[in-house]
């Protein structure tokens, strides 16, 4: 039987401040907002911009660490996995959502914020000079197998 995968991993910024619920041993909770870029010839800038919402929720010491690090716009990177809850609406009809359970993620910095701590590191004027990295060497071509009777028979059919 193949073995079943239910992971996801996703990157955008935080919608909302995280939410905090003294429920079990806590549980966090934000919208996360992925953007999609695609090719539109229409657009101005010749590609056109899809941004989709995701609920994610983080239980016990996952929990306490988002409400600790994360706040509203922080982009990060979350992976975990995809949890699907039924219940009844305000009109008593049963409903579904889905929604992405964290088990670990990361603050992501971006590139206005990489930019500055570029900038920011100085050579002093007795530092070496900084050299050209060596290029890698070229790979040694490995033997292909000699082709027997039955390998050459498969190729030809």
């Amino acid at each position: 039987m193949a073995k079943e995968v239910n992971s996801v991993q996703l990157s955008g910024n935080l919608g909302k401040v995280p939410e905090y619920r003294e429920v079990g041993n806590g549980m966090a909770s934000f919208s996360l907002a992925v953007n999609r870029f695609y090719r539109d010839d229409k657009a101005a800038q010749g590609y056109s911009k899809k941004t989709s919402w995701f609920r994610c929720v983080a239980w016990g010491p996952v929990a306490k660490s988002v409400l600790e690090k994360l706040d509203k716009g922080d982009r990060v990177m979350v992976q975990g996995h995809l949890a699907q809850s039924v219940y009844l609406n305000k009109a008593k009809e049963k409903a579904s959502s889905v929604e992405v359970v964290i088990e670990s993620f990361s603050l992501l910095k971006d590139a206005a914020e990489a930019v500055e701590e570029e900038v920011e590191v100085e050579i002093e004027a007795d530092d070496p000079p900084i050299e050209a990295p060596k290029a890698a060497p070229k790979p040694t071509p490995v033997a292909q197998p000699k082709a027997t009777a039955g390998t050459a028979k498969r190729k030809a059919a």
